[in-house]
């Protein structure tokens, strides 16, 4: 089995602003009050975090900010989809270079790409960093689905060891962990979905409602 990022809640932090600027006072103490109640992991600039509002200068000063403060505490998974390959390319090894321990990788959205586009998108962010990477399916949002049979064809290169899955279907989970087998770690990506999931064998979740109830999504998705 490819080695697992975490187990438990993984938060998609905000972007915390105050007027028109981020407001990194607010972004740190975030950070703190999610490790002391018992978030066991962070994931900055997903798409909670409105990373297509944010300048690159912004995107780079968020994640120097959340490593710094984070430091290495807790794992710290730094998102960088996009549907421009080369954009994500470029956003995961700055990630990578800035200390995250592992990626994010939303579905290429929009542009609703052919199976085979899927997995040379995902392979060649993969071949250019030496971070594990999460693929992030949510086709209510993106317009395309990861299904399980390209998540198993993807699971077989070293960096993509996970799947944040938010199809809100369980059998396309049952699907996935079928096809998978040990080979990779699930994420629920659907809050009101965590019970399902953990009982399909999920890894745990990367939740938005852990922004304000950590330790209670901790500490369902431990049951």
């Amino acid at each position: 089995m490819q080695s697992t990022l975490f187990y438990g809640s993984g938060t998609a932090l905000v972007t915390p602003f105050r007027g028109n600027r981020i407001d990194f006072d607010a972004l740190e103490n975030l950070i703190d009050w999610q490790i002391d109640q018992d978030t066991d992991a962070l994931i900055v600039l997903g798409t909670t975090g409105e990373p297509c509002t944010l300048s690159d200068a912004e995107r780079t000063s968020v994640i120097e900010c959340a490593v710094a403060r984070n430091s290495r505490r807790v794992p710290m998974i730094v998102g960088v989809g996009s549907n421009d390959t080369r954009k994500a390319i470029g956003y995961a090894v700055e990630a990578q270079m800035l200390g995250a321990d592992a990626l994010l990788v939303v579905t290429p959205y929009y542009n609703r790409t052919s199976r085979r586009g899927l997995i040379e998108h995902y392979t060649a962010v993969a071949d250019k960093v030496e971070i594990p990477i999460i693929m992030y399916n949510v086709p209510s949002r993106t317009g395309i689905n990861l299904s399980p049979d390209v998540v198993a064809e993807l699971a077989k290169h070293p960096m993509l060891c996970a799947v944040k899955d938010a199809c809100s279907d369980t059998a396309h989970m049952t699907d996935m962990a079928r096809l998978c087998g040990d080979g990779i770690a699930i994420y629920c990506g659907n809050d009101d979905c965590i019970l399902q999931a953990m009982a399909l064998g999920a890894h745990g979740v990367i939740s938005v409602a852990s922004n304000i109830i950590p330790n209670e999504i901790h500490s369902l998705a431990m049951s």
